[in-house]
């Protein structure tokens, strides 16, 4: 082989070992660019927290609720609300479980004498009256101690009680002394009729809520 046919296939293949270096630097730059993707961050909605301000209270309430006032109180180190809201007015009561607020109607609360609430709470039970002037005879049919009493056993004295509308019907549930007796009442016409525990407690067509029947236990 001549020494021209040698150095020219030399050229040919430093050539060659040039192209291939060019290419493989060129695939390694290209991956080197390619962009990484980045984590994507979750939102996060905190709850309500159980706070005695207007917009943590009407937060647990009903929408379209406007307040009208409230005022807050500790209860045995537990936190406690009486709110005023429109339309209505209509009046709620809330207390703290677990950081949040627990709500509750002002029938499940007012009349309670066990609720242990203070005075700046229990006003808002007469505020949610309709009418100052409004009255009714000692014996209709209305969700107070005195109306029930009027319709029970002479000499029963009042511990607790709690009303509730049933199906558009006033129904009350009492505990009274002597004995720790339980009656269920049902306003027929504008009076109380009164009924033995024994005859409602434990009946599964009764339909009573539970604020009632709990009074069966």
């Amino acid at each position: 082989m001549s020494l021209t046919s040698i150095l020219r296939k030399s050229a040919l293949l430093v050539s060659g070992v040039g192209i291939a270096a060019l290419t493989v630097a060129g695939c390694s730059s290209s991956s080197d660019t390619t962009p990484t993707e980045s984590p994507t961050a979750t939102a996060t909605t905190a709850p309500i927290t159980a706070e005695c301000t207007t917009d943590s209270i009407l937060a647990a309430l009903p929408d379209g609720s406007t307040m009208v006032k409230f005022d807050c109180a500790d209860v045995g180190g537990t936190q406690w609300a009486a709110v005023k809201v429109d339309p209505g007015p209509t009046v709620f009561f809330l207390q703290e479980k677990n950081s949040t607020w627990d709500v509750s109607m002002s029938d499940e609360v007012c009349g309670t004498a066990s609720a242990g609430l203070p005075e700046k709470l229990l006003k808002y039970c007469s505020s949610n009256n309709p009418s100052p002037t409004a009255t009714a005879s000692p014996a209709g049919a209305t969700c107070t101690s005195g109306s029930l009493l009027a319709a029970l056993p002479s000499g029963a004295k009042m511990i607790k009680f709690n009303c509730a509308n049933v199906g558009g019907t006033q129904w009350a549930a009492v505990k009274v002394n002597p004995g720790n007796t339980v009656f269920f009442l049902q306003k027929k016409g504008s009076k109380w009729n009164a009924q033995e525990a024994d005859s409602v407690c434990g009946t599964a067509s009764a339909g009573l809520p539970q604020v009632l029947l709990n009074y069966c236990s």
